[in-house]
């Protein structure tokens, strides 16, 4: 009797509830989400190997580690590979879209950097940050001196409130930005590939060489995801004062 209700809940389940559920994953966005996540994968072990490495949990040998010059080394390896998988991401799934849709791939791949493009190439000054952590043994913290900046000479207060700028904020190049990231990877897939089914292309004679003809090809759909992403930059940066990948993660 429980083998005939089994029997039957599970004729129910592949009846009512897989078809529907198998017919959302194997959706364009969905396959090129699982399988250009997958380009992320060997940055992702690798940088946990120099993650560990770096942290090793003994303490007298993370001292040594750490006070020796390989500390650095073994931190310089973990983020441009582990800590910029958002990155990876973004170029492995924008990939994958537009090859399921047999258009040459790279270019596309390489458009999704568009990612860059939608955050402020900026960080907080840093002194800034240290005066917020607490100055002069905890004397005055620094919560008291933010306070009080306006209280210092104008040229220090316009040094300690100016950002760094003209550098790549890592902080999105991870976890931080992956939501914007697949955002970001699937949309430029999913546009590049509508301009190409529109032949919005620059069309080069047989003579031309495939690598070069295959560059101009993508040249005009590459040129109008990256003038979108301009375009959303700058929107994002007058009228909500913040940037693309700021928004997403604060709203999501």
């Amino acid at each position: 009797m429980a083998d005939k209700k089994q029997s039957g809940l599970g004729v129910w389940v592949n009846q009512h509830i897989m078809p529907p559920i198998m017919k959302f994953v194997n959706t364009k966005a969905i396959t090129a989400l699982q399988n250009g996540m997958v380009y992320s994968l060997p940055f992702i072990i690798i940088g946990s190997i120099f993650l560990i490495l770096g942290n090793i949990p003994i303490p007298a040998v993370a001292n040594a580690i750490n006070n020796s010059s390989w500390g650095a080394v073994f931190a310089q390896a973990n983020n441009t590979t582990f800590q910029m998988m958002g990155l990876w991401a973004a170029i492995g799934i924008a990939y994958v879209y537009v090859k399921n849709e047999n258009y040459e791939p790279l270019a596309p791949g390489l458009t999704s950097a568009a990612f860059l493009m939608l955050q402020n190439l900026s960080i907080d000054n840093p002194l800034k940050a240290a005066l917020t952590a607490g100055i002069n043994n905890g004397a005055m913290s620094g919560k008291v001196v933010t306070e009080n900046i306006d209280k210092l000479p104008h040229a220090l207060q316009a040094f300690l409130e100016s950002p760094v700028t003209g550098v790549i904020n890592t902080k999105w190049m991870g976890g931080d930005g992956m939501i914007a990231a697949i955002i970001v990877g699937l949309l430029v897939g999913w546009i590049y590939t509508m301009i190409m089914k529109a032949g919005w292309t620059i069309k080069m004679p047989a003579q031309v060489p495939p690598a070069v003809s295959n560059q101009f090809t993508a040249m005009i759909p590459s040129g109008v995801i990256l003038t979108g992403s301009m375009l959303i930059y700058g929107g994002f940066n007058a009228f909500a004062h913040t940037d693309f990948l700021n928004w997403i993660y604060n709203t999501l």
